[in-house]
């Protein structure tokens, strides 16, 4: 199997396709494995078909590969793209609705979310696919207590750490309140794989070419979800809007703010922090838009006020980006396609895919070999192919590294003004990328053509 078409670092990929009984709860990241008959409709799902999903600003408005007809408007992709040396880590990525309209099945999952309960006289048992699902946070399986709790005060072991009563008041806490049901169980087939290809097709953008099978879950008054973390999962968690005129406030997914999971290294005694400093609260319910963020970082749901109905309250569907590949973008001489082995779906003609090995190997020897620096995360790269084959671009679209915290080497060196040289992991590792893939050499071919590179840390 060529090393191109399974790339992401593979000793540090994320597993795909979790059984039911290793998934932790949860919304936005909660990964009921795939079925079956999912990863089947995969294997026979059409691949992209406009090249602007993955090329520059400075390439989006190339030919299609025939060369005739009218270039079709750029899909959905998602708004982080940035010179690969300077990338930074990104947090949260978000498709914008103000050029595309958002993901075309939306409205379609939603046109048969409101054909199911728009009429309340009308009985209608696809409504029953709906599990109302409320969790405590002490509520474990099989009547256990959920991992992670304080002590009790018997347990303290009289080192006061714990305050009187905190694991009963912990365990007390709402982790979950929500109504969800699997989209494969509520939405026609048809309409259920349209949604598998679009999710697909936009997690392409960003080296992702599956997604878990996805929940839609709905939100009325006092629902929430309380802060949990989930990194399993996939690299990237997603959040499809579906809310139709909205009745509520809340629901905003909020997110730890990155400065708080270091909180110390910087810390100024001189100022108070109030949530806005702290938390992130980024809207999500919007038709049509789709936020994907880093599930590793503490994260949850709004409490959403004000919703009693159903065809008001906050509607979303949800689920996890995964399987790591390069994918391929443009006039290759086979489409548009992103390329697997394993699926048996046509990829760039000739020995692009030799190419890319050539310069891949060595690169991983390099990032694997302990010197440049460890980070933990997910990085995507965008490579611009010109015609006379040589690269043109390298670009960060999708950046959740972290330098290995236990890997910090502090001072490495002083400059030529004998000032420290502190350890940047993650600005090596990008370096060390941009260098290698900047490098790589193709065969001449058509304007317009790119591949998402990505490599996965953990």
């Amino acid at each position: 199997m060529p090393l191109s078409s399974v790339f992401a670092f593979e000793s540090k990929a994320t597993t795909l396709f979790k059984s039911d009984a290793d998934a932790s709860p949860g919304e936005e990241e909660e990964s009921s494995s795939a079925s079956a008959a999912l990863r089947e409709r995969r294997r026979r799902r059409a691949t992209t078909t406009a090249a602007a999903a993955a090329s520059s600003s400075s390439s989006s408005s190339s030919s299609p590969s025939d060369g005739g007809g009218e270039v079709p408007p750029p899909p959905p992709a998602f708004d982080y793209d940035s010179p690969l040396p300077d990338s930074r880590y990104t947090q949260a990525l978000s498709t914008t609705t103000t050029n595309t309209g958002g993901l075309s099945v939306a409205s379609r999952l939603r046109d048969h979310y409101d054909a199911v309960f728009g009429d309340p006289r009308e009985p209608d048992g696809r409504r029953f696919s709906f599990d109302p699902w409320h969790v405590k946070a002490g509520e474990g399986k099989d009547g256990e207590d959920a991992p992670g709790l304080p002590p009790s005060d018997d347990e303290d072991g009289g080192h006061h750490d714990v305050a009187e009563g905190e694991r009963d008041a912990a365990s007390a806490q709402v982790q979950y309140s929500l109504t969800r049901a699997q989209c494969s169980d509520f939405f026609p087939e048809e309409l259920f794989d349209d949604l598998a290809d679009e999710m697909t097709a936009l997690g392409r953008t960003i080296g992702l070419t599956a997604t878990t099978n996805p929940w839609i879950s709905m939100y009325m008054d006092g629902d929430l979800q309380n802060f949990h973390t989930d990194a399993p999962h996939g690299p990237m968690a997603w959040v499809l809007g579906l809310t139709r005129d909205a009745d509520f406030k809340g629901g905003e997914t909020v997110l730890l703010r990155p400065e708080m999971l270091d909180y110390w290294r910087d810390f100024d005694g001189s100022r108070g922090l109030e949530s806005p400093s702290i938390l992130r609260y980024v809207p999500s319910y919007e038709l049509g838009r789709c936020l994907a963020f880093d599930g590793r970082v503490p994260h949850g749901v709004n409490r959403v006020d004000g919703a009693r109905d159903v065809r008001n309250c906050r509607v979303v569907a949800h689920g996890w980006f995964a399987d790591p590949q390069v994918c391929w973008f443009g006039p290759w001489g086979g489409g548009m396609t992103t390329t697997t082995e394993e699926e048996g779906e046509d990829g760039p003609i000739g020995g692009e895919e030799g190419a890319l090995d050539d310069t891949l190997r060595p690169l991983v020897e390099a990032l694997g070999d302990g010197e440049i620096g460890r980070v933990t995360g997910y990085l995507a790269v965008r490579i611009v192919i010109s015609p006379c084959g040589e690269v043109s671009d390298v670009r960060s679209v999708c950046d959740t590294l972290m330098a290995d915290p236990e890997d910090f080497r502090g001072v490495i060196g002083y400059d030529e003004s004998d000032r420290p040289v502190m350890e940047d992991a993650c600005a090596d590792v990008r370096l060390t990328i941009f260098e290698a893939l900047k490098g790589a050499a193709f065969s001449e071919g058509d304007e317009g053509r790119s591949a998402v590179v990505p490599f996965a840390f953990s």
